[in-house]
């Protein structure tokens, strides 16, 4: 069993949405056989800045946020630093009631699993994986008025979409992305063995972020990377097509995110 608490305070510029936060955080987690559980209470505050663009003028806002949670991972993998076999499930839960130092109120709820299927020994394909990964998150309220960003979604980049910058993909307003209230994503690699130590990847990435069902409009990313297995993980260098905005990206990471 593990405790954490915690007062964070952090600035952030991404795609033109500048966010100042305070966290203040405690928790408790515990492994029971192969699932790890984390239960955590968040008091956030947020102040955003969004600059003026061609359909609105420029805003600021105050958003606060008394957030539990609940988190559990299932994780079966050969090694949990270079997985070739076996697979991660990960669910988070997290809701803030407006009656309680929150502004709005709200029920957040997101999944992640990766599938790693190594390719049938005795064969041409023998030593090659094939990577699945699909991630789902839904964040039941009236609006995304009033809900700190960190409860709501955006995508692109690494263990992502890639062919996308960082978290470029959402909802746009004014000249910025802003979060949205649903997720979805999809994504298939196909690694090929060259050595122990060397492989080649083919991906395709599908998905967005977005703030209703009826607007979602999925996007693709596909290209070729590089995999080096190292002692701390793979190390990735992938060139990927962004289908949406017609550029070419390149993304560089180390290990997965499970």
């Amino acid at each position: 069993d593990t405790d954490a608490k915690r007062h964070a305070i952090a600035r952030e510029d991404i795609e033109q949405l500048v966010t100042l936060r305070s966290n203040t955080y405690v928790g408790f987690g515990r492994r029971d056989g192969d699932i790890e559980s984390f239960t955590s209470l968040q008091y956030q505050i947020e102040r955003e800045r969004i600059p003026a663009g061609p359909f609105g003028p420029a805003e600021r806002n105050s958003l606060s946020a008394l957030v539990l949670g609940k988190s559990w991972t299932l994780r079966r993998v050969d090694s949990a630093l270079d997985p070739r076999d076996g697979y991660a499930v990960s669910l988070q839960v997290s809701g803030a009631r407006d009656e309680v130092l929150s502004d709005r109120s709200f029920l957040r709820l997101h999944t992640r699993a990766t599938r790693f299927q190594p390719m049938p020994a005795g064969t041409a394909f023998d030593g090659d994986t094939l990577v699945a990964l699909f991630e789902l998150g839904v964040v039941a309220a009236s609006s995304r008025d009033g809900i700190p960003s960190e409860n709501l979604f955006r995508a692109g980049g690494v263990q992502s979409i890639r062919g996308y910058a960082y978290q470029s993909l959402g909802v746009p307003r004014g000249d910025a992305i802003v979060g949205g209230r649903y997720l979805a994503i999809a994504s298939l690699e196909y690694q090929h063995r060259l050595t122990d130590a060397y492989s080649l990847a083919a991906f395709v990435d599908y998905g967005n972020a977005g703030d209703s069902r009826s607007d979602f409009d999925p996007v693709a990313g596909y290209g070729l990377g590089l995999r080096w297995r190292t002692p701390i993980g793979p190390v990735n260098l992938d060139v990927a097509y962004g289908q949406a905005i017609s550029r070419y990206r390149i993304h560089f990471s180390i290990g997965y995110t499970f």
